[in-house]
């Protein structure tokens, strides 16, 4: 139940900056959008690869892979819930603060 709930949570905070206008967003959804142009998003740290958007959207896919038991197969171990928890938490406070935000 968790790591079902991290993965709205994500989808919840992803979603109106990634696809506004998508009626039904998924996790999948918001990493194929930013995989297709990831030039139009950045992110607030800035370095000698300012603003890539590589390791968000790698942190949101590993939650999305290993989202054990949507499809039926045996649910997500504890350690894997809390690793997907912490991580949505991580998300979610990135694009709700716009941390995470579009370029255009």
């Amino acid at each position: 139940m968790a790591y079902s709930e991290a993965v709205k949570a994500i989808e919840t905070a992803a979603a109106p900056v990634v696809i506004p206008n998508d009626p039904k967003p998924t996790l999948g959804k918001v990493i194929s959008a930013i995989e297709a142009k990831p030039s139009k998003f950045k992110v607030a740290i800035e370095d000698d690869h300012a603003g890539e958007i590589g390791p968000v959207v790698d942190l949101m896919r590993m939650v999305w892979r290993g989202h054990a038991g949507r499809h039926g197969g045996p649910g997500p171990t504890k350690p894997q819930a809390e690793m997907a928890v912490h991580a949505a938490s991580t998300l979610v406070q990135w694009f709700s603060s716009g941390a995470v935000s579009r370029t255009v």
